[in-house]
């Protein structure tokens, strides 16, 4: 990417783009009434089906981010879910900003295993999925805007296929709704396993700066055949959270074994279809390949979304592309059923 084009400009052009020339092509516009989004507009209360009998909930911690104007109780809020290894505080200023810019409420949850929320043995994705259906149902959420990394993001996808009415629009960041790849999964387990040894010689009390530094200097050093794969993950940004132990030294904010055992599970096929929007935001650099065909099936109104020179943690490494990029998103979908109609075959578009 070009350094002295801003980000902004570039998102909403390359946007702005696909869509005119897919309109142009298929030189028609699908139209639907208003009324067909009202629910779309409201969050109101309605009855949706429990999860699973066999679903057995836990504690799922939460930060709430109420607009400092105040929140238009109509609007539907945003839930944000992070990734593997991380917690709700991984979204730093992003929620304020989407809060005050889009008047709606924005929540962040920890999963389950990871930062303050219960850890549980049971840890695949559609149980994460589940975790979120059932939080929505608790606190009265009837409809959201889900935005998810990694983990957030599949678990958030599996959540729209099997409640569709409870999502207005879908950001999934990093995230494929087919299972990962043997490839995928042995190079996650070899990334736990080695950032474990580097973290556990951590020394005590440092500041995070410092071990931010720690951790730098550790990965540039060979590591066999690591290396390969560790040189695509580091950043100025640490790309897990910690916490510090009572005698000062620092392990992963998350149950190592749920982790693994999410990385490892893998999960079926769904059946089922979100009619919805749908944007895959991804990095051109990233290790992570998303099958553009699978999610296709499911979410047939998807726009695939690439970040030149990204990686896989595109909302720490590149926070006000990936800012733009959702806000963008919500402002083209909420402006366009404003009006009484939608572009339907626009989410068509395939990048």
């Amino acid at each position: 990417m070009d350094s002295n084009v801003k980000y902004p400009e570039t998102a909403r052009g390359y946007l702005a783009k696909q869509i005119g020339e897919y309109l142009a092509i298929n030189n028609k516009r699908s139209r639907l009434q208003k009324d067909s989004f009202k629910s779309m507009h409201f969050n109101e209360n309605k009855c949706h089906k429990a999860p699973e009998s066999n679903f057995v909930p836990v504690h799922i911690a939460f930060r709430l981010f109420d607009p400092k104007e105040g929140a238009d109780e109509k609007l539907a809020p945003i839930i944000f879910q992070h990734g593997v290894l991380c917690s709700k505080e991984n979204w730093k200023t992003i929620p304020q900003i989407f809060a005050d810019k889009t008047k709606r409420k924005v929540y962040t949850l920890d999963a389950r295993n990871h930062g303050e929320s219960e850890w549980d043995d049971k840890a695949d994705a559609d149980t994460f999925a589940n975790d979120l259906i059932h939080f929505m149902t608790t606190k009265g959420i009837a409809k959201c805007i889900m935005v998810g990394h990694n983990m957030g993001g599949v678990s958030g996808l599996l959540a729209a296929l099997k409640q569709p009415d409870m999502f207005e629009m879908l950001f999934a960041e990093e995230s494929c709704i087919s299972p990962m790849s043997e490839e995928l999964r042995d190079m996650e387990l070899m990334y736990l396993g080695f950032f474990e040894k580097v973290i556990s010689k951590i020394p005590p009390n440092i500041s995070e700066d410092e071990i931010l530094g720690f951790i730098q200097n550790k990965v540039k050093k060979p590591n066999d055949s690591l290396q390969s794969s560790i040189k695509s993950r580091s950043s100025q940004i640490m790309p897990f959270d910690l916490k510090r132990q009572p005698d000062g030294r620092y392990v992963f904010n998350a149950n190592k074994e749920g982790v693994i055992q999410f990385i490892t599970s893998g999960w079926s096929d769904p059946k089922s279809v979100f009619e919805g929007p749908a944007f895959f935001i991804y990095g051109t650099e990233s290790p992570y390949k998303i099958n553009k065909e699978c999610i296709k099936r499911h979410f047939p109104k998807a726009v695939f979304i690439p970040v030149e020179g990204a990686s896989h943690d595109i909302h720490r490494c590149f926070p006000e592309e990936f800012t733009e990029l959702v806000s963008l998103g919500i402002d083209i979908v909420v402006s366009s059923h404003d009006e009484g109609s939608i572009f339907i075959d626009m989410w068509a578009i395939a990048v």
